[in-house]
């Protein structure tokens, strides 16, 4: 199945092709016609005013000066029929681009400079003298034509970013700062020092907070760090323990305060064994 040709990623909508080529169109075809009567020894206006024609007559159109009434109604009237044939323009580029053609971007040459043709030909062979551009009342058949060239030229260039292939803005370059990574202590492992490493930060150098559970001391509570009378701190003795000493007492039946009924070999070696647990020497 064949694809059809798509319009460039970034290329700009037809509206905005059709405005630039309208505008860009009418500055070449104003700029032709003034360096062409210029050429010719006329002032620059007298192309413009000719296209008055239709309204004032060709007489009073080729006498009258520069002024609003009738430079200013013939830029109007040349400006306007620039953007109705760009418009053509547009409309011949896309049917270009989605024909699948292989021109590229001579496409829009081609729709250029064959809007312009057919511009001229509609001008001057379907259209009656009354409604003519009035250009050939003043300039010969050869400027004529150059001017139709420059209408061309001033709507293809536009038009070439509708086309495939049409080299388009890149992206402005973003330049990224690399941090380089921060050094590796001996002994880490992808990049995170081991506890050996951490309890060793140099040698012959031991860093006792890493045998700590709480090494940052964030939630370890130092139970020396207040002391009161009604608190007992770890391994401190009872007073009454302190004065009295520990109760120790000898092994046998005979040492006990109430020693049992019956006592065998067996209780005898057990009470000898405690509190150490260990075995009996006849076991």
């Amino acid at each position: 199945m064949r694809m059809m040709p798509q319009l460039p990623p970034q290329a700009p909508s037809p509206l905005v092709c059709w405005i630039r080529a309208g505008a860009v169109s009418s500055v070449f075809v104003l700029a032709a016609l003034a360096l062409l009567a210029l050429v010719q020894g006329l002032p620059p206006w007298s192309p413009i005013n000719a296209t008055t024609h239709a309204v004032y007559g060709p007489d009073e159109a080729l006498a009258a000066g520069a002024d609003l009434r009738h430079t200013g109604l013939g830029l109007v009237i040349n400006v306007a029929a620039c953007f109705v044939w760009s418009a053509v323009a547009v409309v011949l580029a896309l049917a270009l681009v989605r024909s699948g053609g292989r021109a590229g971007r001579g496409s829009a040459w081609i729709a250029g400079l064959g809007t312009a043709a057919i511009a001229g030909f509609v001008d001057y062979a379907l259209l009656p003298t009354v409604l003519r551009p009035g250009w050939e009342l003043v300039l010969p058949v050869f400027a004529v034509v150059l001017t139709f060239v420059a209408l061309g030229i001033g709507m293809a260039i536009p038009l070439r970013r509708l086309m495939p292939g049409a080299r388009q803005t890149a992206a402005p370059r973003v330049s990224a700062t690399i941090v380089p990574p921060p050094p590796v202590q001996p002994g880490a492992q992808n990049g995170l020092a081991t506890p050996e490493a951490l309890r060793h930060p140099q040698p012959g150098v031991i860093d006792q907070r890493q045998t700590r559970i709480d090494p940052a001391n964030t939630v370890t509570v130092d139970q020396n760090a207040e002391q009161s009378e009604s608190m007992k701190q770890p391994g401190q003795p009872d007073e009454d323990q302190a004065q009295a000493g520990p109760e120790i007492r000898v092994a046998g039946r005979k040492q006990m305060k109430q020693p049992p009924r019956q006592w065998d070999i067996v209780d005898e070696e057990s009470d000898e064994s405690f509190p150490a647990s260990d075995p009996p020497g006849n076991y």
